[in-house]
């Protein structure tokens, strides 16, 4: 629901990417169309870590930084360091991170970390919640 208890219908994006099999959102509003791909969501920074704990290998991860009131993903980060460092586990492999946030301090802290982590990833700016594929209008 929108503002004022207002339906508002979000047309599915297409963001320019290469094509992948298993996509993770981390996303309080954003909805993505990738054909040909197994697309999860989570919501929250504790859907995130649950998703994550149970599946270590992702072909790509789109990272929102702040998913509703004070929730983050710095919880989600946290944990894959901890889990990177960790004796007991492997690193756990995403193949491609793609940074969607807004807040230009949240996507600034997520580029330090992955170029830190010398992991692949993009920032893919012009994103927006309720943004409209107009390739499919003409």
């Amino acid at each position: 629901m929108g503002k004022n208890n207002i339906k508002v219908k979000k047309k599915p994006q297409r963001p320019e990417r290469e094509r992948a099999t298993t996509v993770l959102v981390i996303d309080d509003v954003r909805i993505f169309e990738f054909p040909d791909a197994n697309i999860t969501y989570a919501r929250t920074s504790n859907d995130a870590l649950s998703l994550l704990g149970n599946q270590a290998s992702w072909d790509e991860v789109w990272w929102d930084h702040d998913l509703g009131g004070t929730d983050t993903t710095r919880p989600v980060v946290r944990y894959l360091e901890e889990r990177w460092h960790s004796e007991n586990d492997t690193r756990w492999e995403i193949a491609q991170h793609n940074i969607v946030t807004d807040n230009p301090a949240g996507a600034a802290y997520l580029v330090q970390v992955f170029e830190y982590w010398q992991v692949p990833f993009r920032r893919v700016s012009g994103i927006t919640p309720f943004a409209i594929d107009l390739s499919r209008t003409f």
